[in-house]
């Protein structure tokens, strides 16, 4: 990080579009754990371009750790709703917004931002299913095990990756409704999914 940090001080003295090297320092300073200098860092760098969408981004997820969370909701928001956005940071904004609705509580609002981008998620495909997953267990929370399990069947439609997490979230309706038989299928299909003894990840 220091390393990282040498290499954007001297970026940050020759660039002349001074917004990036900024921005990239306050993603240093989240890493390192110093949220209120991240904060400052984004800060200047929308100062220079306020439509900035990396900094936007930064800076939502700060003010969120830091507890900031309605001036967090405003920017993501704000990137969510704005079609002049690249699709997909307009994804990550829908699901970090998405995930600080769930934390307090509001499960139906926590689903719109997903269903908002239903379109541009259909067609980026790599986070889809994850999205319906992530519907799947808001439904779970509202107690609509009948439309969590739909969703869940779509993630695993849609899934291009390992489905071992939407098994998971299956798993979890089963429990959610005493169906045992069923979550002992689902156990046993995770497991089938485990990498070999010899793989070291």
């Amino acid at each position: 990080l220091d390393d990282a940090e040498n290499s954007l001080q001297r970026y940050l003295e020759v660039a002349t579009e001074r917004e990036h090297p900024l921005t990239l320092l306050g993603d240093l300073d989240r890493q390192r754990g110093k949220f209120a200098a991240a904060a400052d860092d984004y800060r200047e760098a929308l100062a220079v371009n306020r439509e900035f969408t990396t900094a936007r981004l930064g800076m939502a997820q700060v003010e969120a750790i830091m507890g900031n969370t309605e001036a967090a909701k405003t920017l993501w928001r704000d990137i969510v709703g704005d079609a002049g956005i690249i699709p997909d940071d307009r994804i990550f904004a829908a699901f970090d917004l998405s995930s600080i609705l769930r934390s307090e509580g509001l499960f139906d609002e926590a689903e719109q931002p997903l269903l908002q981008l239903g379109k541009e998620l259909h067609e980026e495909k790599v986070r889809e299913a994850m999205a319906y997953s992530t519907r799947a267990t808001l439904h779970l929370e509202m107690g609509d095990f009948d439309t969590a399990a739909q969703l869940i069947d779509v993630a695993l439609e849609r899934n291009v990756y390992s489905p071992t997490r939407y098994l998971f979230a299956r798993g979890l309706v089963e429990i959610a409704r005493g169906d045992a038989p069923e979550l002992r299928t689902t156990v046993a299909e995770i497991r089938t999914h485990a990498l070999p003894a010899e793989d070291p990840d």
